[in-house]
């Protein structure tokens, strides 16, 4: 089960109905415009047509680094990163990603990572049968166990640095 919100892309077309989902408040019209419509680091998970799972985060609040997405902007670069099915996760300071032991990117809290209790855990079916020890690909913790897939990284937009994971059906890394 995971937790978040609002949906970014539904049946391969961006689509946020942040009032719909219950992000926007009439009493404090100025919680949706600092999570929804301000840039903030985000954290999104996503499902390509063949089936491959697209797990992303972008740092934010860091200008000449990166500024983050707002929501609209997390549901564009979601399809251009091939999602037909898209979910923000989380965001602001405890966007993190780490992968082969390494964290990728900058978080946004002067203090580095949080130490939240939520995170992924990502490997292949065949790494459980034979009991090794748990990984992370993306996490919002501090956790830094190794694992062998690569990740890549690029600019995104103005001042948008994400870090992004695909990972087939099978829980092959894809490029």
């Amino acid at each position: 089960m995971v937790n978040g919100g609002p949906l970014l892309v539904v049946h391969a077309r961006p689509f946020v109905d942040a009032v719909a989902e219950g992000f926007v408040q009439p009493d404090l019209p100025s919680f949706y415009y600092g999570f929804g419509v301000r840039r903030n680091p985000r954290t999104m998970a996503g499902v390509s047509a063949a089936g491959d799972v697209l797990l992303v985060t972008v740092d934010g609040r860091q200008p000449g680094y990166s500024v983050g997405l707002s929501f609209a902007e997390e549901a564009a670069v979601m399809r251009a990163l091939g999602a037909v099915e898209a979910l923000n996760l989380d965001g602001g300071g405890s966007t993190t990603m780490v992968a082969g032991g390494r964290l990728l990117g900058r978080p946004s809290d002067a203090t580095g990572e949080r130490p939240v209790g939520d995170g992924f855990v990502v490997q292949p079916a065949s790494h459980w049968r034979q009991g090794g020890p748990a990984t992370s690909l993306a996490s919002h913790g501090s956790r830094h166990d190794p694992i062998p897939q690569p990740s890549m990284g690029s600019e995104m937009g103005t001042e948008a640095f994400a870090d992004a994971m695909s990972i087939g059906p099978r829980g092959v890394p894809c490029s």
